[in-house]
């Protein structure tokens, strides 16, 4: 067996589903190739943190809260300061920036 066939073969192997044949010869490579012992670990500890995830349970009311901010239109203040930045977030910064662009303006006319 080659290396690439054990490793689309490893989570049939860890479940104990390959049967006969199949599973004498992923087990003889396995005894031979530390490469694939070492994909065959890996591949084990991610199944043992999958186990101990499933027995986890989320908070009371996680869904729910997950679900009212689906639907919940993006506040004003979010939607300025996206889209006009930090700068005009604030009063003072937005009046500096007009008086700014206005002095150009008075400038760019004259000349």
């Amino acid at each position: 067996m080659i290396c690439q066939r054990a490793k689309e073969l490893m989570p049939d192997y860890l479940e104990g589903c390959l049967k006969g044949v199949q599973h004498l010869e992923m087990r003889h490579h396995l005894e031979g190739c530390a490469g694939c012992r070492g994909e065959l670990g890996v591949h084990q500890r991610v199944l043992a943190l999958v186990k101990v995830s499933e027995a986890l349970e989320p908070p009371p009311g996680l869904w729910n809260g997950v679900r009212n901010r689906i639907g919940r239109p993006e506040p004003r203040a979010n939607f300025v300061r996206r889209w006009f930045g930090t700068t005009f977030s604030k009063p003072l910064n937005a009046a500096s920036a007009l008086a700014a662009l206005a002095a150009l303006g008075a400038m760019l006319l004259s000349s």
